[in-house]
């Protein structure tokens, strides 16, 4: 009988996959069970769900598939199956039918995943029917979290305009905007600079816990956008590129110096990175390392701790006057004191890719 049993939900989990409703509707006539799992966790609910089959998430809720199924919190929901997919007609079609949007499964939320897939309309749908944006799953990760760590701008953005917190951290104390940093997707930390986030309480933390590369992409991407509304604003564009002129700038890359290494016995400087990157060339051709300026030999590199420290003062002079600028902006339209964010540079217009400095 159990043989029996399984064949008859083998053939249901097939028919709903493929989106057969008659061979779906046969199935359920001959006895399989429509809330059984299979192996991998999935209902035959959840799995017409994950594949956007509507016709047969119908069918399987008149013939009695919960949507709601009461378990050890190990198989997937539909609608967070659903949410996975994208589906946004069968997200709207398990709401009505009585889905808890806030119910977690595999300890994290339908939102949560939708977010991370980068899934607007289905974040969007669940945002009108009151899913909860702040919702924390067991990995100590929100929707706006994962969706910034993975570079969703579009539901980043969706999640902010509804109030998603910008300062909630995960378990290991990671900012939406860290996290972002980490992954190097310079767009989503250019709109978070642009509506105002807390910049310099990531950049210490991530200087505290020795996150050396993330602590440079957040500081070259700050400086950068900086730059750029400076750039921007009539009033103060002058006085910014006098500073800016000064700043010492890598002759490989043609972009300010971080972390300055000075060359011997050229005596030129370049930023780490560069001379990383030449000595892994060096090395693979079996070859001395050059002098990208002078061609000769490079018997070694140390750090330029003078030049270091000229650039730090100067952008903190560039900084000083963004924050004099921001404080003399017209409150509505200084963004970071506006209440429903947009993103939004300080000249008005919406953020693009960011321009690297030096190079236009």
């Amino acid at each position: 009988m159990n043989t029996l049993n399984d064949d008859l939900n083998s053939d249901l989990y097939a028919a709903v996959v493929a989106g057969n409703i008659e061979a779906v509707g046969a199935s359920i006539e001959a006895g399989a069970d429509v809330n059984k799992p299979n192996k991998d966790g999935l209902s035959p609910l959840s799995l017409a769900a994950i594949n956007g089959k509507l016709e047969a998430v119908s069918t399987l809720i008149k013939a009695g598939a919960e949507v709601n199924p009461l378990d050890d919190n190990r198989a997937w929901l539909p609608l967070c199956t659903a949410a996975k997919g994208g589906h946004q007609e069968v997200v709207h079609a398990l709401i009505e039918a009585g889905a808890h949007v806030n119910q977690s499964s595999n300890g994290t939320t339908a939102l949560c995943i939708a977010a991370a897939n980068g899934k607007l309309e289905a974040v969007s749908t669940l945002i009108e029917a009151e899913a909860d944006v702040n919702q924390i799953d067991t990995q100590g990760l929100t929707p706006l979290l994962v969706a910034a760590g993975y570079g969703h701008l579009e539901v980043v953005t969706a999640l902010i305009e509804v109030s998603a917190d910008l300062n909630q951290s995960n378990n290991e104390g990671e900012t939406p905007l860290l996290l972002a940093a980490k992954m190097e997707h310079t767009d989503i930390m250019e709109y978070f600079f642009s509506i105002g986030i807390d910049y310099e309480s990531a950049r210490a933390y991530a200087e505290k816990k020795g996150l050396k590369e993330c602590e440079l992409k957040l500081r070259q991407s700050w400086h950068i956008f900086i730059s750029q509304s400076l750039e921007a604003n009539a009033d103060y564009q002058d006085r910014y590129r006098k500073i800016e002129s000064l700043i010492s700038k890598c002759p490989v890359m043609l972009e300010p110096l971080y972390n300055p290494l000075v060359l011997v016995p050229s005596g030129y400087s370049i930023e780490e990175s560069s001379w990383r990157s030449i000595e892994s060339v060096a090395m693979a051709s079996n070859t001395a390392p050059l002098c990208p300026q002078t061609r000769k030999v490079i018997t070694s590199a140390c750090p330029n701790y003078t030049l270091k420290e000229a650039n730090e003062k100067l952008w903190m002079e560039i900084e000083a006057l963004y924050q004099e600028m921001i404080r003399s902006a017209p409150l509505a339209d200084a963004s970071m004191f506006q209440s429903e964010p947009k993103p939004r540079g300080a000249g008005g217009e919406a953020p693009g890719k960011i321009r690297r400095l030096g190079k236009q």
